[in-house]
């Protein structure tokens, strides 16, 4: 699964280079990154199967539709970390950080100021 080169040129633009470096040709994130076709409403509907989640909020990075959670735990003795999946069309980028740090203008602000709760 990849991700086309407008939509990759489109991200680092989006994000400042914070979560696509156009320069090196890297996402920016850590390696428990995901490709999937699973749909933002499937990932809602598994995280009720979640031992726990924070409520989830929407939002928009550009034209791409996402949806994060502050807080996640999968299964019992597990960190819990936030978890953000991104809509980017035909895949879906799912990554353990919050994407509010990858946003710029929003890395200081509070969630009322760059999203809204389901």
């Amino acid at each position: 699964m990849q991700l086309t080169d407008s939509q990759l040129q489109e991200l680092h633009t989006l994000t400042d280079g914070t979560l696509y470096d156009a320069d090196s040709g890297d996402l920016m994130l850590r390696l428990d990154t995901v490709y999937t076709r699973d749909t933002l409403v499937d990932f809602e509907q598994n995280s009720a199967k979640w031992r726990e989640r924070s409520v989830p909020i929407r939002g928009n990075l550009g034209p791409y539709p996402y949806i994060v959670w502050n807080k996640t735990q999968a299964k019992l003795f597990q960190g819990r970390t936030p978890f953000s999946v991104i809509d980017m069309g035909e895949f879906r980028i799912a990554f353990k950080e919050h994407i509010k740090k990858y946003m710029p203008g929003t890395r200081n602000k509070g969630i009322r100021n760059w999203s809204e709760r389901i």
